[in-house]
């Protein structure tokens, strides 16, 4: 039998907060269109347990993903070596990593720390919500929904 659980959480920065993905970006986060979250998924079937976990943002580092995934393992007992942390890669995000093409950016120690437990709490919720499931798989044709940005016709690839 498959259980399944999924969650979400808000994790939208602050008005004011800097915002990452573009070099040429000037300015601050001036409002939400649309709000950013993380969302979990969970799946249980004979004891064993994994979590898939979509965060909108740019980019996360190892080290805080790792430490989201033993905060997760503590609170829910899903193996850390089970949960799956992947970034949308949104460019209309927070500041949530620095590197290479960011050198000069400084992390929000407070929003990090929110968003950390934001995304355990998702994970937690799915935990907390699961339900007997099935799950299934599907293919289809969805036609001039991406477009080559490069070329002169911009038609799909």
């Amino acid at each position: 039998m498959l259980n399944a659980g999924f969650a979400k959480a808000i994790i939208s920065p602050p008005i004011g907060a800097p915002l990452a993905g573009f070099a040429a970006r000037e300015g601050v986060c001036e409002g939400i269109h649309d709000e950013l979250h993380s969302r979990a998924l969970v799946l249980e079937s004979r004891g064993r347990s994994v979590a898939f976990v979509s965060v909108d943002v740019l980019a996360l580092a190892s080290d805080f993903v790792n430490g989201v995934r033993e905060t997760i393992q503590a609170r829910t007992g899903i193996d850390r070596d089970s949960i799956v942390i992947a970034s949308t890669h949104t460019h209309a995000g927070p500041v949530t990593v620095k590197t290479f093409f960011n050198p000069e950016d400084t992390l929000d120690r407070e929003f990090m720390a929110g968003l950390s437990e934001a995304i355990v709490t998702s994970v937690d919720s799915a935990w907390q919500t699961r339900r007997p499931s099935r799950a299934g798989v599907g293919s289809g044709t969805v036609d001039g929904i991406g477009v080559n940005r490069r070329t002169q016709d911009k038609k799909p690839v």
